[in-house]
């Protein structure tokens, strides 16, 4: 008689040896195996241990760095954004971003970047060249892929906008973009996931404002941003609300906005219908 986990095992009757499929499921760790044999001269009981490990599998590690390059054209009857019965212009600008980022990474779970993103435009028609606009933005991020659940990033930088200076004072300077906005920012963030169908974020960012060439702007910026995700079979809702208020000098120049956003996409392969 052979048993094993106390299940009778099919025996060839004079066999010396025999070999036995046992249907079972490894659960991970230890799994306790109880063979028991009886033969004419006697009997024994033998337990075996087997441990399971799933084999983990390792996510790529992404390329430290990483960068973005886009060109874009804009071809428009408004280009300077005019109110209604006002003279319109129409005219074409060339756009070019250039986007580049470098991880260093700490653990398995978290790392720092530094990142530079640099964006400007250029007019076709010459007579704007006063409305050209040079961005720059260099910023380091903190991100920990798992701290207290939670997908969690923080990072501070500084970002400039200039405006190209058409009418210099010093001829030899014509041409040259002059800075027009400087601001300090920081900003912590989350996103969290119950599930393969459910996710939520939160982005909270101050930003201090320096107007260089006037005081009446110079205070701080306060952007909130709420979102979340979610998956129904072929499903996926989406929602978010983003928030902004200003506290400059002049209090006549604050604002506040807050902006509402709710859609819904449907996969039917190989079509995508969505609406917001």
């Amino acid at each position: 008689m052979v048993k094993v986990n106390g299940f009778a095992q099919m025996v060839t009757e004079d066999a010396d040896w025999a070999e036995y499929e046992i249907p079972y499921f490894l659960k991970k760790g230890k799994n306790l195996f109880t063979i028991f044999v009886q033969t004419k001269t006697g009997e024994r009981e033998q337990e075996f241990i087997v441990t399971y490990e799933p084999v983990v599998k390792k996510r790529k590690t992404p390329p430290p760095l990483n960068g973005i390059v886009m060109f874009g054209q804009t071809n428009s009857d408004n280009i300077l954004s005019t109110q209604e019965g006002n003279t319109k212009t129409s005219a074409a600008k060339n756009d070019l971003l250039l986007s580049a980022a470098y991880a260093f990474g700490l653990n398995e779970e978290s790392a720092v970047s530094l990142n530079v993103v640099l964006k400007f435009d250029r007019h076709q028609n010459r007579s704007l060249v006063a409305e050209e606009v040079l961005f720059r933005q260099f910023s380091t991020e903190y991100r920990h892929k798992n701290l207290l659940g939670l997908d969690f990033n923080t990072g501070l930088g500084q970002s400039v906008i200039s405006l190209k200076d058409a009418n210099p004072t010093n001829p030899y300077k014509a041409g040259e973009f002059k800075e027009d906005v400087q601001s300090l920012f920081i900003y912590v963030g989350g996103k969290k996931r119950w599930g393969r169908t459910f996710s939520g974020n939160l982005k909270i960012q101050l930003d201090s404002q320096n107007k260089v060439k006037t005081d009446s702007e110079d205070g701080t910026l306060t952007l909130a941003s709420l979102g979340a995700k979610m998956r129904w079979y072929d499903f996926r809702f989406l929602s978010s609300v983003d928030s902004r208020s200003t506290k400059f000098k002049d209090s006549s120049k604050d604002y506040q906005s807050t902006l509402i956003d709710a859609g819904a996409t449907y996969s039917w392969t190989p079509w995508v219908f969505g609406f917001n």
